[in-house]
């Protein structure tokens, strides 16, 4: 049995943004955290910053922001509204970036 038929569970849809736009996004079951971000991308690496921690560097977000909603679904019904419908509005409060190449998050 795999976590999605254990219920309830949560679903999180992540957006990645620069200037206010979608630069990607997911929707599963995977949060982004500050160490970590879902998200395979074409990164605007001269908008990264460069961080140092103890014995190694590493890329952190720079001008990049990102957003996280969490659902809570109790059935299969739900979780299938959070893909359909649920996600997809809440990803319409942002645009898609003017050079967005992927798939569209709405």
């Amino acid at each position: 049995m795999s976590w999605s038929d254990t219920y309830p569970h949560e679903l999180h849809a992540n957006v990645l943004l620069l200037d206010g736009k979608i630069e990607n996004w997911k929707t599963g079951n995977t949060k982004a955290q500050p160490e970590y971000w879902p998200f395979s991308t074409y990164w605007k690496s001269s908008r990264m910053k460069l961080e140092h921690y103890d014995g190694y560097d590493s890329m952190g977000l720079g001008d990049y922001t990102v957003e996280t909603k969490t659902w809570i679904v109790n059935n299969d019904q739900e979780h299938n509204d959070v893909f359909e419908i649920h996600s997809k509005e809440w990803y319409r409060q942002w645009e898609h970036a003017d050079d967005y190449k992927l798939g569209r998050a709405y």
